[in-house]
């Protein structure tokens, strides 16, 4: 039967010359390339050699297993319900509101290396004005100024202060179960008066992250009280980007004055583990407060 196991080895390597002549994954072209930002756009993202991560579980019952999680934005801007189409594409939303201009497609497969299109997708405004943005009143935006660490596993703090630049600050190892507090403060307002308060930031994860809570609280009292305004994992069912990208804006109800110093903080807090503790990096780019009136 020798004949059998040379035909089957000749077959396999037939099978796998065929896999190498797809080629390394990468990214072709976004569908529809351009849409206006007054409203979700439905795209499709074509891709070469673009699949799920196989792998196996070894234990007593062992069996195949697939990781299908595809993160994508367009710059730092997350796409919303990006999703692995069985010929190789993804399907995702493209969120409104995104300023009218050219962007960079990013893909995050499972495998874990980044893909990249340039200038990929153009936004445009909703009849060629100012994207929609013109009413939006008196406005003012602020980058954390300082911070405080409660807590083990950080890694380069000031990194995270100040606008967006790339580099960023760390929280590492099983901080979300131990409860680790990370608090940002910010300068004084140029405004004076009631506000409307929305937060954002420039965040990212990689390594073990599962499904540990982690919450976003902020408090117009110098973190006297606090408000949870996002939640990750838990029964959320929201998981962290996997590349850099911007999350919120998060409305916070609880700053309704334009601030002075530190009155104005917002913080990322461990909230425990959920199952086994989850081993992971919190990367920081930037926290940004936007007040309006």
């Amino acid at each position: 039967m020798r004949w059998v196991g040379t035909a089957l080895l000749v077959f396999g390597l037939g099978v796998l010359a065929v896999r190498c002549d797809d080629g390394s994954p990468a990214l072709q072209a976004v569908e529809p390339s351009s849409g206006p930002n007054d409203r979700a756009v439905a795209v499709v993202i074509h891709a070469r050699a673009l699949a799920p991560l196989v792998g196996v579980d070894v234990g007593c019952n062992g069996h195949a297993t697939a990781n299908a999680h595809f993160d994508a934005t367009l710059d730092t801007y997350l796409l919303q319900q990006v999703t692995w189409q069985s010929n190789g594409d993804l399907s995702a939303i493209v969120p409104p509101g995104l300023p009218p201009r050219p962007y960079d497609l990013h893909v995050m497969p499972p495998g874990g290396e980044l893909l990249t299109l340039p200038q990929a997708y153009r936004v445009l405004p909703p009849g060629g004005g100012d994207g929609g943005l013109g009413d939006a009143g008196t406005c003012a935006t602020l980058y954390a100024s300082s911070q405080v660490v409660v807590g083990p596993n950080h890694n380069n703090g000031d990194l995270a202060l100040g606008p967006p630049d790339g580099m960023a600050g760390v929280l590492t190892g099983q901080w979300a179960a131990n409860r680790t507090t990370w608090t940002f403060s910010f300068d004084p307002s140029s405004l004076s008066g009631t506000v409307t308060a929305r937060v954002s930031s420039v965040l990212w994860v990689s390594g073990g992250y599962v499904d540990d809570r982690v919450v976003l609280e902020s408090s117009g009292d110098s973190g006297q009280t606090w408000t949870q305004i996002a939640q990750w994992g838990g029964d959320s069912g929201i998981t962290f980007p996997t590349l850099r990208a911007v999350v919120g804006p998060f409305f916070a109800p609880n700053i309704t004055m334009a601030p002075g110093l530190g009155q104005a903080q917002v913080r990322i807090r461990g909230d425990g583990a959920v199952g086994p503790r989850d081993g992971f990096m919190l990367f920081v780019d930037a926290v940004e407060l936007d007040l309006c009136q």
